[in-house]
């Protein structure tokens, strides 16, 4: 999905939250490192957008750090070092959570790792969120009708009331963050060290 849609369906689930915007600032956050780096990248080497995208893409540096902004396992170590020292900033994992799901079932050429840096696998999804053999752009189009008509709506209505979402995580605390990503990351592990090892990409 893209990272602009990423952050305004969080905000969609989330409106009426006191912190939704932390949590729209986790969903956009693991793209955001790749895209300030082309315009940056563009302006030092005096390149087109395009040479700079590609030239982002190479760099091993950046590379690493975009793979663990979309690990599964980084972000689990990053909710439990929130949740033991700054549990106001849970909501900001939310997000993150919400975007690296979005992401394994859209993304099939340009996947992300879910466990790295442990493991180099990656999940094709059928669906992808921009290339055409994978119904890219019938995804596109309904993801942006879908921003288009809850646009609408909240201008019609003069703003929704707190979601359903909000409540929910009103009432369950954040502390299951954390808990969820713990076993979420054991279960992987166990799954995986069970499977015959595949070639480092």
């Amino acid at each position: 999905m893209n990272t602009h849609s990423h952050a305004f369906f969080t905000y969609a689930a989330l409106q009426g939250h006191p912190q939704a915007g932390w949590a729209v600032l986790g969903a956009a956050f693991p793209d955001l490192l790749f895209f300030l780096a082309c315009p940056v990248n563009a302006a030092l080497k005096g390149i087109g957008f395009k040479a700079a995208h590609q030239a982002t893409h190479q760099n091993k540096v950046l590379h690493t750090l975009v793979e663990c902004c979309h690990s599964f396992l980084f972000l689990s170590l990053v909710s439990a070092l929130f949740l033991l020292v700054f549990p106001q900033g849970l909501m900001f994992c939310w997000g993150w959570l919400s975007h690296l799901m979005i992401d394994f079932f859209t993304h099939h050429g340009s996947g992300h790792p879910p466990l790295f840096p442990l493991h180099r696998w990656k999940f094709k999804s059928p669906i992808s969120f921009y290339e055409p053999a994978q119904h890219g752009y019938p995804f596109m189009a309904i993801e942006h009708l879908a921003i288009l008509a809850l646009t609408s709506l909240w201008l019609l209505k003069g703003g929704f009331q707190p979601s359903l979402v909000a409540r929910f995580l009103e009432a369950w605390h954040f502390p299951l963050l954390g808990a969820l990503f713990f076993l979420l990351s054991l279960a992987l592990i166990a799954f995986f060290r069970q499977r015959e090892p595949l070639p480092s990409a």
